[in-house]
């Protein structure tokens, strides 16, 4: 008897049994017998995420590489108890009745050429033909196929011998086959009586998953353990996964996260239930966990779950053999060619049609193939990488540990080299920053408003000299005197030529002559690259005591954005200063901060050790000067585009699919004009209108009032 758990998600899962004898050639059968279908309390989003009944059975034949869960892939056909024949997950709608509890359903599989219905599967209700045979497919004719029985929720009595109800024609059963007929594949037993559970241990998006592939497809007697095989168990089983299955729709190949919204599915229940069952189903596992194979804290508790098995630490890390170069350049090929088939097949071009693809040269040199979706999410990587570590004599939790790929030394020496390139080229999640960013940049804001409480008295006076000096004119054209004051006011003696003085040669910015500031000619443009430089320069020289780590020293461009954020609590909109990328945004402060190394990392030009903030100043004045000079020659590149604030706002983008609605025009009602009087709330005619006659309000109103009514 078989029957299906109901517990911990899997009541929404196909489970799934194959017999171990295969059939070759002639006409043989067997049946199953529906006991009973299972109840169980359902969460409400479930049953919108099940497509199809709630208890299915599948009984048809596979070969023996194929998944357990019937019509889901080419390898398997097979009938279903809603009355279809399914092949490759297509399913037609050929038998005449559906099956219930209590019914004995009898599959007869014709594999006999030379028959007039050879190579066909028949299926009988109550020994009753419920469907004509259907025809095997091409590719699966001539192979040695299994019967076997997929269901869900549901309660089976398979029987191989004595016939439960007889058919209308003599057929042998299963139990009664022929030698030469058919093909036993006996179960193999570790001669120690231990099976194996194998461990990968992979560098993330470098070719783990392509292995665990390549491993399943040479060692069909292992299964796999991990989140994507029970998303594609999930897939299989016709549950609705509001993302969809596609590779793209995943966080990442370790973990991309059920998302079905029942907390049975999602909460990781699955997973433990399987777990508790390993001990009662014992067989050959892999367990694929990326992140927690490279941590040893982790790796010690994935291997501790596993007592009575042979745990091997398998570690493919460093230079993979050829075999799976190969392998890894045809799987870029065949990813390559169906995308292409799909684009043309969507243009209606016929598949003969379609020329096959080419790899580029960048395509062949590639080792290790480009997945989708990374093996971890930015955050998962960027908070972890840095304790990675593979696995030694001293975990003595692991019976063996194989170096597949590179000897120990090297995948080790190959895993270090890895983690000093991803530091400088990850982000530091969990950065905070220090005490001495906070001063400093507590003292800049207080130094930029002292400069623009500056700036706003020194443009005050201009304004108020212009007004005098207007005064002066329009006096001097009276015939009359302005007051001495006034005249003292006008008196520029101790003025500078400010065009021809030395910027980097100024003693004091607040004040080069005659009151006027360094700054005095600067606008938003110069206020904003001045702040600019300086929150750059900060940013370089903090990281550097904040990141904690010696060789996580600068700020690596692409990331340029994120720790700006991290810093100054605001984002770092470039369109604001008109570029396009964070490179093009550094050129425009090059006299503070570069982008060098092949990392493309931010290397500060200026000393975090300043004596005075006034050389920002100097600089944005002498790059101001420069820009002008450049304009005037023609130069329309020395432009700046810095949007000004208020006019940095996106385009509005138009909702998909809207449309444009008309609100109906609906006839309007003419006024009635009403024969007869009022009705009361009470569907009582209105009493007589007189004046009220009682004491107090002498208004109108109804004699007698409520009490009327």
């Amino acid at each position: 008897m078989l029957t299906a758990l109901a517990e911990g998600g899997l009541q929404y899962l196909m489970a799934g049994a194959r017999c171990n004898i295969g059939l070759k050639t002639g006409r043989y059968m067997f049946e199953v017998k529906i006991l009973e279908k299972s109840t169980f309390h359902e969460d409400p989003t479930a049953r919108s995420r099940m497509m199809g009944a709630r208890s299915v059975l599948r009984i048809g034949l596979s070969t023996a590489k194929s998944s357990l869960i019937l019509g889901e892939t080419e390898d398997s056909v097979c009938f279903d108890s809603e009355g279809f024949f399914r092949d490759r997950r297509k399913a037609s709608p050929v038998c005449s009745s559906k099956f219930t509890t209590g019914d004995v359903v009898t599959l007869v599989a014709n594999l006999d050429p030379n028959s007039k219905f050879g190579n066909t599967l028949s299926v009988f209700k109550d020994g009753q033909r419920v469907a004509p045979p259907q025809q095997i497919p091409e590719h699966l004719q001539g192979k040695v196929l299994y019967p076997g029985v997929s269901f869900r929720n549901m309660a089976l009595h398979y029987n191989f011998g004595a016939s439960l109800m007889p058919l209308p024609f003599k057929c042998r059963f299963l139990k009664d086959a022929s030698q030469k007929d058919v093909s036993i594949k006996a179960a193999v037993k570790p001669t120690d009586g231990q099976y194996e559970v194998i461990f990968p241990i992979a560098v993330p998006d470098e070719g783990g998953f392509d292995w665990l592939d390549h491993f399943l497809e040479s060692h069909p007697g292992y299964t796999e353990l991990s989140d994507r095989a029970m998303l594609s168990w999930c897939e299989q089983s016709g549950l609705s996964r509001p993302k969809g299955y596609a590779a793209t729709s995943r966080a990442s190949n370790d973990k991309p996260e059920m998302g079905f919204g029942v907390s049975a599915l999602d909460d990781g229940s699955m997973r433990r239930t399987l777990q508790a069952l390993v001990s009662i189903q014992p067989r050959h596992f892999i367990v694929m966990e990326v992140k927690a194979g490279l941590l040893k804290e982790d790796r010690s508790d994935l291997a501790l779950r596993w007592g009575g098995y042979q745990r091997i630490a398998t570690v493919v890390v460093g230079e993979p053999p050829v075999a799976f170069k190969e392998y890894s350049q045809e799987r870029i090929f065949k990813a390559k060619q169906e995308a292409k088939l799909a684009g043309a097949k969507s243009k209606g071009t016929p598949e003969e049609e379609i020329p096959a693809v080419e790899l580029t040269a960048e395509e062949k040199k590639l080792t290790f193939r480009r997945l989708p979706v990374s093996d971890l999410t930015a955050y998962v990587l960027n908070t972890n990488f840095q304790k990675f570590s593979l696995p030694d004599e001293q975990e003595t939790y692991f019976e063996d540990i194989q170096y597949v790929w590179s000897p120990e030394k090297k995948a080790k020496q190959h895993l270090e080299e890895w983690i000093q390139v991803k530091k400088l080229t990850s982000r530091l999640e969990d950065l905070q920053p220090g005490e001495w960013f906070s001063t400093k940049w507590k003292e800049w804001q207080k130094v930029v408003q002292s400069y623009q409480t500056k700036h706003n008295i020194y443009k005050a006076a201009e304004a108020k000299k212009s007004a005098q000096l207007a005064a002066k004119e329009q006096a001097e054209k009276d015939g009359t005197e302005l007051p001495l004051e006034a005249l003292a006011a006008l008196d520029e003696s101790d003025k500078v030529d400010f065009d021809s003085l030395d910027v980097f040669g100024v003693e004091d910015v607040m004040d080069v002559g005659g009151g006027e500031p360094l700054f005095a000619a600067f606008t938003f443009e110069d206020w904003t690259l001045m702040s600019l430089r300086y929150e750059l320069h900060l940013m370089a020289h903090a990281f550097r005591r904040d990141s904690h780590d010696p060789g996580r020293i600068s700020v690596p461009v692409e990331h340029l954005a994120f720790y700006y954020q991290k810093y100054y609590k605001k984002a770092l909109n470039i369109k604001f200063f008109g570029v396009d990328s964070c490179e093009e945004l550094v050129s425009m402060v090059s006299d503070t901060v570069l982008i060098t190394g092949k990392s493309k990392v931010l290397e500060p030009q200026l000393p975090d050790d300043l004596e005075s903030t006034n050389l920002f100043v100097m600089l944005t004045e002498e790059s101001r000067r420069d820009r002008n000079r450049r304009i005037d020659m023609g130069d329309d590149s020395a432009k700046l585009k810095i949007v000004a604030s208020g006019q940095a706002t996106a385009t509005p983008q138009p909702r998909p699919f809207a449309t444009t609605q008309i609100r109906p025009q609906w006839p309007q009602q003419q006024p009635t004009s009403y024969q007869t009087r009022p009705i009361s709330p009470f569907g009582q005619p209105r009493p007589t209108y007189q004046p009220w006659e009682g004491d107090g309000y002498k208004g109108g109103g109804y004699k007698g009032g409520w009490r009327n009514w």
